[in-house]
């Protein structure tokens, strides 16, 4: 790996009232909208050139990096700066080729581009100049940018520059990690926000932004790997069972690729099945209790998980949470003041007359208070009014085996409820308590519930498709630009069948000929895939025996597709590797739950005949180690675990893919698990 020498030029410092604000940034570009009415591949280049402000440097020069710098307000109203850096990475020469991400979500039969751009927002917006990295020598820190240390006068050599640019990449601690490859298709990696560290900005604020850049720079695909994490419990299950849809899908992502051969209406089928399962009696009680707290339209638990995370999304400080607005909490404000005194007072005579040793369920209570001839609004609304003022004169609690909170004269310091303001503690163990209920690993042993509990689990790669936002194809001909655009695929004669890479947006002047779409077509896929860098073409599929002087926009219309047929000149030694996101490998995929590709779930393969399946399919539990070698079904003669056997394929021991690992997309090796698992607070 070479080193970049050349000299860094600190850029100047830009007054923050000169800065580009962090939430208006795309009525900013707006502004240059002309500017970016091509693919993404061209519309990076002119966005940096635009708004980059420093000069690009780095000491390894197969990444280089600028900076975007935005103004945002703290919570307590002052100005501070974001940095968003942007990497751009060679491929060709990285260390690690191949991007997993998109292997697992079927994007594994693109050829390999020869850029990924690295979108990074720092822990509290610091640029990559503000970081040390430590001596290989003696361990002392070193600035990023230098490459002697000045305690020991060790220089760093190429892998170890390289080994720190992949370590400062993969970093836990960034606030926003996305990477697009030049061909428009990316990822999101990471996203934390105030519960991932954050002191300005919000995971909602984090994906707005991340979501307008995807949009400006027409990104054409964006796959997330959804296991992250809020209050400690598996978001994507319990956004799942408030809102019916991961929590990514505020934002447009929807169903990509299910692990275990999952599909989309199974998905869903679980979401709708776990849905209308009968609720404990406890749970029903959670549902009365609160609604009789808020105020709120409460019926069923995906109103009150709803509820839950707006009570703690409201929270003032580590003890309480911010009562709901006046207005929010009575909902009814036609009633006199008097004779809502009177219905509360006659509440407490019951609670009196039952006395502080015995608990009386709402509905008991609420029928005593009615029975005098009031208005059922009235009574409702009185007893709002009793939990938000009646602090210390009585007690709630939600027992397991009442449909019905509870109530009596005095507190009670072993009652699990008391009144407003809620604690936040107790709000956190009301929703672990329904989260529990719906978990698979602590949810009664139910069939089909658990099941259901299991898929929805099992569903973690989602996609936005951002083509669908503009349309599809380009109009033949733009008369304000006065040029020919057309879709364009590039296939490299070949005896063997390989997926065609995504069609390529190009455009022609309005007299382009057949021999400029071709020269066209080869200069676009050699610049955006390694593997067509000596692309030749030699004809169009679409327009056999047409003379190359003949215009194009006489022989296609609009909304036009063609595809480019060549062959690599010199053969594809050398670049062979570069031809398949997945590799060269050629694995086979062959489980009983029906998968037949690489989901990123943990697998192991047969002994005897090399086939991929799952291991929790086989029987073997996660937290299993894997057996010496296995064999599947069809080659085991009756111990599936054969010990005393040596593996067929190899005198080497059997092939095994590590448990939950993968590469990440830029090189990164690390743990699915922590890809991106987003504080989405």
């Amino acid at each position: 790996m070479a080193v970049n020498t050349r000299p860094f030029k600190k850029p100047k410092r830009r007054v923050i009232a000169d800065l580009v604000p962090f939430h208006e940034f795309q009525a900013t570009v707006a502004g240059f909208s002309g500017d970016f009415d091509g693919p993404f591949r061209s519309n990076i280049k002119a966005f940096i050139s635009k708004f980059s402000q420093s000069s690009p440097f780095s000491p390894y020069i197969y990444f280089i990096t600028w900076h975007i710098m935005f103004r945002v307000f703290d919570q307590c109203g002052d100005e501070k700066v974001i940095t968003l850096s942007i990497v751009e990475e060679d491929v060709r020469h990285s260390k690690y080729v191949y991007c997993d991400h998109c292997r697992v979500v079927g994007w594994s039969g693109h050829p390999v581009c020869a850029k990924r751009y690295h979108f990074i927002i720092r822990l509290d917006g610091e640029s990559s100049g503000a970081y040390q990295k430590a001596c290989t020598s003696c361990g002392s820190l070193v600035p990023s940018l230098e490459l002697r240390c000045k305690f020991c006068n060790y220089e760093m050599n190429e892998d170890d520059m390289e080994d720190w640019a992949y370590l400062q990449l993969q970093d836990p601690t960034h606030l926003l990690h996305g990477v697009v490859h030049s061909n428009g298709y990316g990822h999101l990696l990471r996203v934390n926000g105030r519960e991932g560290g954050s002191k300005f900005l919000s995971g909602c604020e984090i994906m707005d932004f991340w979501d307008r850049l995807c949009t400006i720079l027409r990104v054409r695909k964006v796959s997330v790997l959804d296991v992250s994490k809020k209050y400690g419990l598996e978001y994507r299950l319990l956004h799942a069972m408030a809102i019916g849809r991961p929590w990514y899908g505020n934002w447009g992502y929807e169903f990509g690729s299910g692990s275990f051969a999952l599909t989309e209406a199974s998905y869903q089928e679980a979401i709708d099945l776990l849905s209308s399962r009968s609720l404990t009696p406890q749970i029903q009680a959670l549902v009365v209790y609160y609604r009789l707290i808020t105020g709120l339209e409460i019926s069923t638990v995906h109103d009150l998980i709803r509820c839950l995370m707006q009570l703690l999304h409201r929270a003032s400080g580590p003890g309480e949470i911010k009562g709901l607005e006046r207005g929010e909490k009575l909902g009814l404000t036609g009633c006199a003041d008097e004779e809502v005194g009177r219905v509360v007072e006659d509440f407490f005579r019951v609670l009196a007359v039952v006395g502080k040793e015995r608990w009386i369920s709402w509905k008991s209570l609420k029928g005593a208070v009615a029975g005098q001839g009031r208005d059922v609004r009235m009574v409702e609304f009185a007893m709002r009014r009793m939990l938000l003022e009646g602090v210390g004169r009585f007690a709630v609690r939600c027992e397991a085996d009442a449909p019905m909170p509870e109530f009596r004269l005095e507190v009670d310091p072993s009652s699990r409820a008391s009144t407003l303001p809620l604690p936040k503690d107790q709000l956190l163990n009301d929703l672990c308590l329904i989260y529990r209920s719906f978990h698979p690993e602590t949810m009664p042993s139910t069939e089909p519930y658990k099941s259901a509990a299991i898929k929805i689990l099992d569903c973690k790669h989602f996609i936005k498709d951002y083509q669908a936002q503009v349309p599809k194809l380009a109009p033949l001909l733009a008369p304000s630009k006065n040029q020919v655009t057309l879709w364009v695929r590039c296939q490299i004669n070949d005896t063997k069948t390989y997926p065609l890479p995504p069609p390529e947006l190009v455009s022609l002047p309005p007299t382009g000929t057949v021999a400029d779409l071709k020269l066209e077509a080869a200069k676009i896929f050699q610049e955006v895939y390694i593997f067509f860098k000596r692309f030749q073409p030699e004809d169009i599929l679409d327009l056999w025996g047409v003379k190359d002087d003949t215009q194009v926009n006489l022989l296609v219309g609009p909304n036009a597709s063609v595809t480019v047929i060549g062959r690599v000149l010199g053969g594809v030694s050398g670049i062979s590797r570069f031809r398949l996101e997945k590799g060269i490998d050629t694995w086979v995929v062959e489980c009983s739950c029906g998968a037949r590709d690489d989901d990123g779930e943990r697998m192991l393969a047969c002994d005897g005949c090399g086939v991929w399946q799952h291991t929790r399919c086989v029987g073997l539990e996660d937290s299993q180690p894997e057996p010496d070698w296995f064999l599947c079904k069809r080659c085991d003669n009756g111990d599936k675990w054969q010990k005393a056997k040596k593996p067929m394929q190899s005198e080497k021991g059997p092939r095994r893919r590590k448990p939950g690992r993968c590469r990440g997309a830029g090189g990164m090796r690390v743990r699915f698990e922590s890809l991106p698992t987003p504080s989405v607070k």
